[in-house]
């Protein structure tokens, strides 16, 4: 099903002279935790796999783990990039597309997801001359092309946004920045390519937001920064027809963090959502690693603070 396909998705940012192989560190700490749990080691096993990747360092890039590997597409490194690299396992990394060759402008401060039929999709984000978007590119399942799905998506073009999507197709934006002005909407998008409803978002404009997506059609929204550029908390998700406040995470402060599902494992370890670094209200760089237990009901919102 699309939950299978989409695996867990990592959206990452604020990484620079190296990679941040997010999604095997996160499943690592995740059944290193189940494991003290039950009275086994409880030493986390962080593991550097390359201090210098093939691709140049940058910030705003963003990684999702797809199939049985991490893809990592665009950022910025003093200029923009277009490019697209994988890893089985984080040493060794093959170009899928350079530069010069991808159909789509270089950006950063993108949106990068899995749809729901595995496909890897690339939106928004600043271009060239500082100008930001709102175009949509997918690759599909099993090849290299990349196709043009949307020339201008039915969202206001933006950077720095939250983007994912459901089971059923369906795709959420919300947030970021276009222009001077921070955006405070939340657009639900078709297969057709068409907002089939647009709301203000109950947690006001702000960008570096995350969104994670849930089984049983949810989604958690929480972090990001707001226009008086203090840095949020607050955990919002999309359950049974609509948003739920959460309440308040514990962990620190911050906007533009990481964050991804760590899926169930074959040992009846259930579902888990982790946030990992990001920028803190002082623009001090985070390096900590948080996770949320997830309940399979998909009529429930998690509590925040249990994070």
């Amino acid at each position: 099903g699309g939950g299978t396909a989409r695996q867990a998705a990592a959206a990452t940012t604020v990484v620079a002279g190296g990679s941040l192989l997010l999604a095997w560190l996160l499943l690592r700490e995740r059944r290193r935790r189940r494991g003290a749990e039950r009275g086994k080691a409880s030493v986390a096993e962080w593991q550097c796999a390359t201090t210098s990747a093939p691709w140049a360092a940058r910030i705003d890039l963003k990684m999702v783990t797809h199939g049985e590997g991490v893809v990592m597409i665009a950022g910025f490194s003093g200029r923009r990039h277009s490019d697209c690299w994988r890893s089985g396992n984080g040493r060794e990394w093959t170009c899928r597309l350079r530069d010069k060759d991808a159909p789509f402008q270089r950006r950063f401060q993108h949106a990068l997801y899995v749809d729901s039929v595995g496909g890897l999709c690339v939106a928004g984000g600043e271009a060239p001359g500082w100008c930001v978007v709102n175009d949509v590119w997918r690759q599909a399942p099993g090849e290299s092309k990349w196709t043009r799905i949307e020339e201008a998506a039915p969202w206001k073009p933006r950077c720095d946004f939250a983007a994912a999507e459901l089971d059923d197709g369906s795709v959420l934006v919300t947030g970021g920045a276009s222009g001077q002005r921070l955006l405070d909407d939340i657009v639900w998008c078709g297969k057709a390519g068409t907002a089939t409803r647009r709301d203000k978002a109950p947690w006001g404009a702000r960008r570096g937001l995350c969104a994670v997506v849930l089984s049983g059609s949810r989604i958690l929204v929480f972090g990001g920064r707001r226009g008086d550029e203090a840095e949020c908390r607050d955990v919002w998700c999309w359950a049974a027809g609509e948003w739920h406040q959460c309440g308040e995470a514990p962990w620190p402060l911050r906007s533009s963090a990481a964050a991804c599902l760590v899926p169930p494992s074959a040992d009846g370890t259930g579902e888990a959502v982790a946030l990992c670094g990001g920028l803190s209200p002082e623009g001090r760089p985070l390096q900590d690693l948080w996770i949320l237990d997830i309940s399979p009901d998909a009529a429930s919102a998690p509590d925040a603070a249990t994070w």
